[in-house]
């Protein structure tokens, strides 16, 4: 299973949030963290940032600053993979295009994070909701159908690069 974003308190039952980050970087995860917590020293503070957190978040905090800093880690989170390849198909982060039999197409950034959500799950069916969520943010308050035609673009580019064995497809209710 893989993630966009983790929430980790400092203060679990078991083990220290601190502990679990430390484990997790050591192990490679690259996912992006952010540590929440009721201490808020400077040097708990930077304890936890040293120890992997992307982002520190001190008890009581307000929801929406909340959201807005876990909107920022994702958007960050985006462009951590230099390439992704799915069938013949690359995804190329830096350079922001679909590459495909020595053919490019380069993508906007709204079409490249919808791509790479896509890639990340490859396999997997999902909800307008949730592409919404993940490209558009949670704030987003246009059309659900704005998926439906970026969805549209990447399957033209798809084409346009003779990337046969790559299908978006759609599953009616969802």
């Amino acid at each position: 299973v893989t993630y966009d974003v983790i929430l980790l308190d400092w203060s679990l039952p078991d083990i220290d949030g601190v502990s679990v980050l430390r484990r997790w970087r050591e192990a490679g995860l690259s996912t992006p963290v952010l540590m929440l917590t009721a201490r808020g020293s400077t040097g708990e503070k930077v304890t936890g940032l040293r120890a992997g957190a992307d982002d520190y978040l001190v008890k009581p905090f307000d929801f929406e600053e909340l959201l807005a800093r876990i909107d920022a880690l994702h958007r960050r989170g985006l462009g951590t993979n230099a390439s992704a390849q799915l069938g013949s198909v690359t995804l190329d982060a830096k350079r922001r295009t679909l590459v495909a039999g020595g053919k490019e197409a380069e993508l906007t950034a709204r079409e490249y994070a919808l791509a790479n959500e896509l890639w990340t799950h490859a396999g997997d069916v999902l909800s307008r909701a949730r592409l919404l969520s993940a490209v558009w943010g949670t704030d987003f308050d246009g059309l659900p159908n704005v998926v439906d035609v970026y969805v549209g673009y990447l399957r033209n580019k798809l084409e346009a690069i003779g990337a046969t064995d790559i299908e978006i497809a759609a599953v009616r209710g969802i």
